[in-house]
C-alpha cells in the first residue's frame, strides 16, 4: 500500500526535531510512499523539495485559539485534496490542529513527544501539553521522555524511537582537509589553534551564561594552551544574544559565530565537545552526532544526556550548574593521550552505529505509519 503521509512542524530551521521530520520524509520517499512537510517555513524547505516531498506553508507556529482553529481547517482541506493517510505532529500547538483534522477527517494521529514539558500541575497546561498524548500512536524519542510520558499520562504506552543520525555524514574518514581549511576559515583561526566547540541555537537553556563562566575562569589556561571556546548557533532572541556578547567583550579565547552548514567538518576540526544543557534534554543530537565523529565530548548530567553518551573516559558527564567543574573536566581531557583518544573514538562511533543509526529511527517510524492505515 501506497501511502501519504504528513508531518506537522512550527519551523523548518536546524533543530533536532527538523533534522528528524527531513530523514522521516526521505525515507517515505525512498520507501515509494509519498511525503508532505506542513511548517511556517525556514532554511530547510529547500532540502525538503530537493528530495521531491511537498512542502506546505501554514502558520503552525502560532498558539493562538482562532489560529489553531484556522489551521485545523486547512489542515482538513489538505488531508481530503492530498488524500493523506496519516498524521504525524510534532510540537503542542500544531498537535491541537492536527488532532481537530484527524478527528474530522477520521485519520490516525502520531505525535512525537521531544521534550519534557513544563507545567503539569495546572489543569490548563496539563491539557495543553496532553495533546501529544492524545493521538493513536505517541512515540518518545528516549527513556527519559518515555518515562515523563508514563509519569504524567499512566494510561499511555508511548514507542520508543530514539532520534537518529546519518553516521555515514558524521564520519571523520569522510571529511577531507579542504573542508576543515573551509571551517577553520570561516571561523578565522589559525592553523594550530585549538577549538573548543560549543554549538547550540542561542538560548538560555542551553547553557551560553555557563560557557562564559568557563572561559572566565580558564582564561590563562585558554592562552597557554592556544585554545579558543567557539560557541556557533542560531540567534534566537537578539536580547541574550546581545547579553552574551557583552559578557565575552572583555574576553579572549572565547566567540560567537553563526550556524555551521557543515557539521561533521566543525566536528573534525575541534578537539572537544561541550553541551552545557541548563535543562532536561528530551534526547542529545550534538554528543551523538560528535561521538561518531569520534571527538570527546562534555555534557551536562541531565534528561536524556547520559543515555546518549558512550562509556568511554573521553565522553564525560558534568554538573550543569558548577563552572568549576566545567573548567577542571576540559583540563582533564585535555591531559588524556592520543592513544587514549584514538580507542576511545573507535568505541563511541560504535556505540552510535549501533544504537542512533538514522535508518533504524526511520524504519521504526514508517512501521507504526503503516501499522496505522492498515487499521
Amino acid at each position: 500500500m501506497t501511502l501519504t503521509v504528513a508531518q506537522i512542524i512550527p519551523r523548518l530551521e536546524s533543530g533536532g526535531a527538523e533534522q528528524a521530520v527531513l530523514a522521516v520524509h526521505r525515507g517515505l520517499l525512498q520507501a515509494g510512499h509519498r511525503a508532505i512537510v506542513v511548517s511556517s517555513g525556514g532554511r530547510m524547505v529547500e532540502k525538503i523539495l530537493a528530495l521531491g516531498g511537498d512542502h506546505v506553508q501554514l502558520p503552525v507556529h502560532g498558539k493562538n485559539p482562532l489560529q489553531l482553529i484556522k489551521n485545523a481547517q486547512s489542515l482538513g482541506r489538505m488531508i481530503r485534496q492530498k488524500n493523506i493517510h496519516v498524521l504525524h505532529a510534532r510540537s503542542r500547538a500544531p498537535a491541537h490542529s492536527a488532532l481537530w483534522a484527524a478527528r474530522a477527517c477520521g485519520l490516525p494521529l502520531v505525535t512525537t513527544v521531544h521534550a519534557a514539558y513544563k507545567g503539569n500541575e495546572n489543569f490548563l497546561k496539563k491539557h495543553y501539553n496532553g495533546v501529544m498524548v492524545a493521538g493513536q500512536a505517541t512515540i518518545a524519542i528516549s527513556h527519559y521522555i518515555a518515562g515523563y510520558v508514563r509519569q504524567h499520562w499512566p494510561h499511555v504506552a508511548p514507542t520508543i524511537i530514539p532520534r537518529g543520525i546519518d553516521v555515514t555524514r558524521f564520519d571523520g574518514a569522510a571529511v577531507g582537509a579542504d573542508r576543515l581549511k573551509a571551517v577553520r576559515a570561516l571561523w578565522r583561526v589559525d592553523d594550530d589553534e585549538k577549538i573548543i566547540f560549543f554549538p547550540a541555537r542561542v538560548s538560555r537553556i542551553k547553557g551560553h551564561e555557563m560557557v562564559v563562566r568557563i572561559a572566565r575562569a580558564l582564561q590563562p589556561w585558554l592562552k597557554k594552551n592556544n585554545a579558543t571556546l567557539m560557541m556557533a548557533g542560531d540567534v534566537q532572541a537578539d536580547h541574550f544574544a546581545e547579553e552574551i556578547k557583552f559578557l565575552t567583550a572583555p574576553l579572549s579565547h572565547i566567540r560567537m559565530v553563526p550556524h555551521v552548514a557543515d557539521m561533521p567538518a566543525a566536528y573534525a576540526a575541534s578537539q572537544l565537545v561541550l553541551v552545557p544543557s541548563q535543562v532536561p534534554e528530551g534526547f542529545g543530537r550534538v554528543p551523538v552526532e560528535a561521538a561518531a565523529m569520534g571527538v570527546p565530548v562534555l555534557a551536562s548530567n541531565l534528561g536524556a544526556l547520559p543515555e546518549v553518551m558512550p562509556n568511554t573516559p573521553c565522553h564525560t558527564l558534568v554538573p550543569h550548574d558548577d563552572a568549576a567543574a566545567w573548567a577542571r573536566a576540559i583540563q582533564a581531557m585535555w591531559e588524556i593521550s592520543q592513544d587514549e583518544k584514538a580507542k576511545a573514538a573507535a568505541a563511541a562511533r560504535h556505540f552510535v552505529t549501533q544504537h542512533y543509526d538514522e535508518h533504524r529511527m526511520v524504519a521504526e517510524t514508517l512501521k507504526i505509519y503503516e501499522n496505522l492505515a492498515k487499521k
